[in-house]
């Protein structure tokens, strides 16, 4: 018979029963160690966790104890300062929004005004405490099943708190505050007063912050005289307004306001057949307002190019808010000089039909914009020509063809034949490109040929490079705007910014390196926090030698070529250009400190009489240049001496282009572009790539010295008038005759095969 295992241990002997026990508790130790570790690690761990929530709790309610407001102080809900721009001298340049929102009591804002701002905002407004649970679920299973942000779950009371008090920083602390602030002020305000609050302090597009600037902007009328329709419209605006701006985007406009009033409806605010007659009536918009206080900013042009810029890069919110300074790069004085540069200029050239002009001077080496003119009158006309408008280049676009061209194996010295030529052009008709002053010159040099803006040479050079390289280093070195890809492109034709040819001559004077145009140096919240710091950005874009080359180039046009009325007392470079029917004139030009472009026309696009690049344009760009640089000697424009921190210094500039190693230099003939003899009158230094020495002239000069070829006497020599298109002997219907001189062997016999009967020319094409 067998025993069960109690009896089995009890019938055993005393000591055989003890020597057991002791060994099952041996065997259970371990196990017991292991269990009191576990439980130790998981107390700690519990500990710790309760310790940093109590810390982040305790931080967060420290964090709010100075901006918390007294129960009895609702007006201190309401702003009292607006964003201040201001310049990196400290001047104060504009203050933004205060002056375009007017507080009003929730007794004159309408009911359905009110209701349509619940319904679309917050529909659980009356129900919850601050914070809607319910409808952060639902906004969390949205964004899942949308795999995005689909929808937002900050209540109103939310929203009040993050606009009243905090900063546009995303954190998970800025957070926590926004939700213990709306629970406190839940408490202490009653919703009436939390709902006047919120529709007096949200931002509805166009400068306008709060409902009663809002009506006036977009309806103009006062809001207690809205319909219904006109409420739900501006209850949908505060979500986006840029996308749901009604005098930019009225479909999308529309179809916001329907679907406040579809809410509404749903809601019992209104019935369904309220809501239907208003969803057939027009938007009915005013006529649109300008920002209230913008003509009279500091720099208005710049100043509005600040905003915009941070708009797109922070968002609406955070910029219009409140409470910000925001520091820029702009230099007071210069812009002064600049805008009394532009003034003068065009007044004089009022006479030849000019009418408005452009600036913008930019430190090359960092890319702060140092000064900024977008046109003569901002009160007359708030569109910028300086980084909205796009107008045709003109020769200044040449830039873009030898750069490329230098890139591609050709040299300043290379020889090509500035005679007529005929290109395939639209609808069949040939294009025949004319220089501005319809002569042809025979052979010359790259260097001549940019340094007089000789156009045939440019179109046929670019033909040799490709358009499609020429295109693609236009928008390496700046150039954000499409280009047509036609060979007429090498003449400017199509339209450019004055911001973006200054970025592009500035990657010229940088050695090569393009800095991206940089207006804010950083942001600061009202307790001097930084809420964003920018730095200079930039990027290799040509090589050292190549910049090297086209500086030594456009340093020549400025000393004896188109650019003349350009030189200044500090060596300059630069480049003229004058459109089609002198519609648009530039100069574009840089010293060792500053790039600044310059452009005049008239924004209607009429033509002006006979102005070039080399005139007026290159005339305001003296004299501010002039007056900038002195005050660039005088240590002005220095934005980082108004930093409290140390930040790090601007872009380091690259090795410079002329040290040993980099390019080797060559003396050649400036007349027949070979390797000088003591003989030439006049020679000049050229440079090329060490790897690229086969790029260098192997012959010397046959014009020059023992191996010049005899000159024929003059006796031998007879002059005949010659079609300047076709070359041959000129008839009385050749619209283009000139005087030439030839040997009797050399003298053509045939007459001109292309005027055979009177007609005007087609020729067209791109002056200086």
């Amino acid at each position: 018979m067998m025993l069960n295992s109690q009896e089995h241990l009890l019938a055993r002997s005393p000591g055989q029963a003890q020597d057991a026990a002791r060994s099952r508790l041996f065997s259970q130790a371990p196990r017991r160690r292991l269990a009191w570790r576990i439980l130790v690690v998981a107390m700690g761990l519990v500990v710790a966790v309760t310790t940093l929530a109590g810390g982040l709790l305790v931080g967060v309610y420290s964090s709010m104890a100075d901006v918390l407001p007294a129960p009895v102080e609702t007006s201190g809900m309401r702003p009292s300062e607006g964003v201040q721009v201001y310049s990196a001298d400290g001047a104060l340049l504009g203050r933004v929004a205060q002056e375009n929102r007017e507080f009003i009591p929730s007794s004159e804002i309408p009911s359905k005004l009110q209701l349509a701002a619940v319904a679309v905002e917050d529909r659980r407004f009356y129900e919850h405490h601050g914070v809607d649970p319910r409808g952060i679920v639902a906004a969390l299973r949205d964004d899942i099943m949308g795999r995005r942000i689909v929808r937002g779950a900050s209540t109103i009371t939310q929203q009040l708190a993050r606009n009243v008090y905090l900063s546009p920083r995303r954190t998970v602390a800025r957070k926590l505050q926004e939700i213990i602030l709306a629970l406190q002020i839940e408490r202490r305000y009653s919703k009436e007063e939390i709902l006047e609050l919120y529709l007096n302090q949200i931002y509805y597009g166009h400068g306008a912050y709060g409902v009663k600037v809002a009506s006036q902007t977009y309806f103009d009328k006062p809001v207690g005289e809205l319909k219904l329709a006109q409420c739900a419209l501006l209850a949908g605006i505060p979500q986006r307004p840029r996308d749901f701006d009604p005098f930019q985007n009225p479909q999308a406009a529309k179809a916001r306001r329907n679907e406040v009033l579809d809410r509404m409806a749903t809601q019992g605010y209104i019935t369904p057949e309220q809501a239907a007659q208003a969803e057939q009536q027009s938007l009915g918009l005013g006529r649109p307002k300008k920002p209230l206080g913008s003509q009279d900013y500091k720099a208005p042009y710049f100043t509005n190019y600040v905003l915009r810029e941070l708009v797109e890069q922070l968002g609406t919110d955070a910029v219009y808010r409140g409470d910000l300074s925001i520091h820029t790069t702009l230099d007071w004085e210069m812009q002064r000089a600049a805008e009394r540069a532009v003034e003068e200029g065009v007044s004089r050239a009022r006479g030849l039909h000019v009418s408005e002009g452009a600036l913008v001077a930019m430190d090359y080496r960092t890319g702060a914009i140092k000064a900024l003119v977008g046109g003569t009158s901002y009160r007359r006309d708030q569109y910028s020509c300086a980084t909205q408008a796009r107008r045709q280049a003109g020769s200044a676009f040449k830039l873009f063809v030898y750069t490329a061209a230098m890139d591609s194996g050709f040299t300043p010295e290379s020889i090509f034949r500035d005679s007529p030529v005929s290109y395939p052009g639209a609808s069949g008709k040939p294009w025949r490109p004319q220089n501005a002053d319809r002569r042809y010159r025979g052979r010359v040099t790259l260097r001549t040929a940019l340094v007089n803006s000789i156009n045939v040479v440019a179109v046929k050079l670019m033909k040799e490079v490709g358009v499609p390289k020429v295109v693609d280093y236009a928008h390496r070195m700046g150039i954000r705007d499409r280009l047509d890809p036609y060979l007429s492109l090498a003449l400017g034709t199509s339209g450019v910014t004055a911001l973006d040819m200054a970025t592009a001559f500035g990657a010229i004077a940088n050695q090569g390196r393009k800095v991206e145009p940089m207006v804010v140096d950083r942001v600061t919240d009202r307790n001097g926090n930084i809420v964003a710091a920018y730095q200079p950005q930039s990027h290799q874009v040509i090589s050292e030698a190549t910049a090297a080359t086209m500086g030594d180039m456009l340093r020549e046009v400025v000393a004896r070529g188109t650019g003349r009325r350009a030189r200044i007392k500090w060596t300059a470079a630069g480049k003229t250009g004058t459109a089609s029917d002198y519609k648009d004139a530039w100069f574009i030009g840089y010293t060792d400190k500053l790039v600044c472009a310059v452009w005049v026309g008239n924004r209607d696009n009429t033509p002006m009489r006979r102005v070039f690049g080399g005139t007026v344009p290159a005339a305001i760009w003296a004299s501010f240049m002039t007056e900038a640089m002195q005050l660039e000697e005088q240590g002005h424009g220095a934005a980082e001496a108004l930093r409290e921190e140390p930040r790090p210094g601007p872009v380091r500039r690259p090795r410079a282009a002329t040290e040993e190693g980099t390019v080797l230099r060559i003396k050649v003939c400036a007349d027949s572009g070979k390797l000088a003899r003591p003989e030439c009158p006049k020679t000049r230094i050229m440079q090329y790539p060490a790897g690229r020495a086969d790029l260098a002239p192997k012959t010397y000069c046959d014009i020059h010295g023992p191996n010049a070829q005899p000159t024929p006497a003059p006796e031998r020599t007879i002059t005949l008038s010659i079609c300047a298109d076709s070359g041959k002997l000129a008839t009385e219907n050749c619209p283009h005759v000139i005087n030439k001189s030839f040997l009797p062997s050399a003298a053509p016999t045939q007459t001109c095969p292309l005027h055979r009967a009177p007609r005007g020319t087609d020729a067209g094409g791109t002056l200086w």
